[in-house]
């Protein structure tokens, strides 16, 4: 017990630093994941990780806010204060929006109208949260119950959603190119957005209600001593390592187009090469046995078994010769125009890939 005591007490003294780090976590994580779905990719989970930046940038946001926020509460007017933690709140329900939206872009293939149900859900809380302010006096208890039935309707199937959708792009996208660490790090994130969805979207502020009379910050704060902001803390870090890691994928990818490149232009030389040994070989000798023939005109009689067979040789020859040019010219048609090293200096040069080749 008074080893609980302790805990407890360390967490309460140091309130301020645990939300900052919590809000860190998910700032640095949005961050990071912004700067990276900027760079041009091919893989369809590059275009859906921006409204996983957004959620981590608006709920590090959020997070910060309830640092800040009773600071300012010392040198600003009561209506300001009520008017930022109307503002927090709104933000909160914005980044589970964004991490709804997420799990609704990363399974577009598979449930086309997963968009429309984020759509009800916002605004079912949207429009709760705009009738509880004309209809419950108390501010706040207006911010506790929008703070509640955002983590009930958005978080929780929003962090389900996400955790899904991680798994079947994993299975669809990343599992085809063979690249197992990418696998199993967004399979490892899946996992953590699962018990996401329970620490952020089931434990909630105690409310007078099931479940949140149950299952609420002071279930976790009494049994281990431990507040809900640390464990989610922890769950962001690790998530965080994970995103992170995962986007070493848009590197290989690039490796992999350079090596394309450096493959296509190889055949490209070889084509090059053979079509000029047949120019210069096959196509000279078959033209000098065509000339050979043409001056025998002269030495055989008109119309004659052997003028006849002379004549079948050249159109053989001729046949020949067409063949050959086109072989030669298809195979310099499937040359590229431009050489391997200015072709790799575009490439560097594109701003889609610039962060990404380090040359």
């Amino acid at each position: 017990e008074p080893i609980m005591e302790a805990i407890r007490e360390f967490f309460v003294v140091n309130r301020t630093i645990v939300l900052f780090v919590y809000g860190l976590t998910f700032f640095v994580m949005g961050l990071a994941v912004f700067l990276q779905s900027r760079r041009h990719s091919r893989l369809r989970l590059a275009r859906d990780l921006q409204w996983l930046a957004a959620f981590g940038i608006t709920h590090g946001i959020y997070e910060w806010g309830a640092m800040f926020i009773p600071i300012q509460a010392a040198y600003m007017p009561r209506a300001a204060i009520d008017a930022l933690q109307t503002v927090q709140m709104i933000l909160l329900a914005a980044s589970f929006v964004c991490l709804l939206l997420f799990g609704a872009a990363t399974l577009e293939d598979r449930h086309p109208g997963l968009k429309r149900v984020v759509i009800v859900l916002s605004v079912i809380w949207g429009v709760g949260f705009m009738v509880a302010y004309y209809r419950i006096p108390m501010i706040e208890t207006w911010h506790l119950l929008s703070n509640i039935w955002g983590r009930y309707l958005l978080a929780l199937p929003g962090s389900l959603l996400a955790a899904y959708g991680l798994r079947y792009q994993a299975q669809t996208c990343i599992s085809p190119l063979n690249i197992h660490r990418i696998y199993q790090t967004l399979q490892i994130a899946g996992m953590v957005l699962v018990a996401y969805a329970f620490f952020a979207g089931v434990i909630v502020p105690a409310a007078d209600f099931f479940p949140a009379n149950t299952f609420n910050y002071g279930l976790l704060h009494n049994t281990i001593g431990i507040p809900v902001q640390v464990i989610r803390s922890l769950i962001g870090l690790v998530l965080a390592i994970m995103i992170i890691r995962a986007l070493e994928i848009f590197e290989i990818e690039v490796d992999r187009l350079i090596e394309k490149m450096e493959v296509e232009h190889i055949q490209a030389d070889e084509r090059e090469r053979i079509g000029q040994e047949i120019h210069d070989g096959a196509i000279q000798g078959v033209y000098s046995a065509g000339l050979i023939l043409e001056s025998m005109d002269s030495l055989v009689e008109e119309g004659s078994e052997l003028a006849r067979r002379l004549q079948r040789a050249k159109s053989v020859l001729n046949a020949v010769n067409m063949d050959l040019r086109g072989y030669m010219v298809s195979l310099r048609a499937e040359s590229p125009s431009d050489p391997l090293i200015p072709s790799l200096r575009d490439l560097v040069a594109d701003p889609r890939f610039q962060g990404l080749l380090h040359v």
